[in-house]
């Protein structure tokens, strides 16, 4: 058996033993049809495994995005969301207040939530989403999400929460475009 067979039948082998895992009971003895399962309001902590086919190539987030089958794990893990949309294609902000359109999408105002912090100290404000998209549009970087970053013509700077984002051509649902594309 060639090396390729044999990886794909430890995967399949892999897969098959997960699918009996999870479909397998649990301690309750009655049963698990007869279970209702958790009850009560979440709590914080804990933790969680998540398994991916392959180490990150790189933790740089103009690359790694916060996307995809793993990269959304690790990424919105690591560097949070500015915003996200919901089953019903709804925006719904994270470390984002606002992303509004006056002109029907030419121009967007984003609005940071005010004392945001990465996890040294430095402030995460309008700036440091302005480099990073500046980054992820750079064809040297190397991102996969350059496609939805050229689509940003220029951003300027208005406060520590505010940024002015001006689009090559008006996309008036340019969130959710954005958001559906990544």
């Amino acid at each position: 058996m060639n090396r390729g067979t044999r990886l794909f039948v430890a995967a399949v082998a892999c897969c098959v033993a997960l699918l009996l895992e999870a479909c397998g009971g649990g301690s309750d003895p009655a049963g698990s049809a007869g279970s209702a399962g958790p009850s009560g309001e979440p709590v914080a902590g804990g933790e969680g495994r998540i398994l991916t086919l392959s180490d990150p190539r790189t933790l740089d987030p103009a690359i790694l995005g916060n996307s995809y089958a793993s990269g959304g794990f690790l990424g919105n893990a690591l560097y949070g969301t500015l915003m996200t949309n919901d089953e019903a294609d709804e925006v719904q902000y994270s470390m984002a207040e606002s992303f509004t359109t006056t002109d029907n999408g030419k121009t967007f105002t984003l609005k940071l939530r005010p004392g945001l912090v990465f996890s040294d100290g430095t402030p995460l404000n309008t700036e440091a989403v302005k480099f990073n998209w500046d980054r992820t549009k750079d064809p040297a970087v190397g991102s996969a999400h350059r496609s939805e970053a050229a689509t940003i013509e220029s951003s300027e700077v208005v406060d520590d929460v505010t940024l002015k984002v001006t689009l090559v051509t008006p996309v008036p649902r340019y969130a959710l475009s954005v958001l559906a594309s990544s």
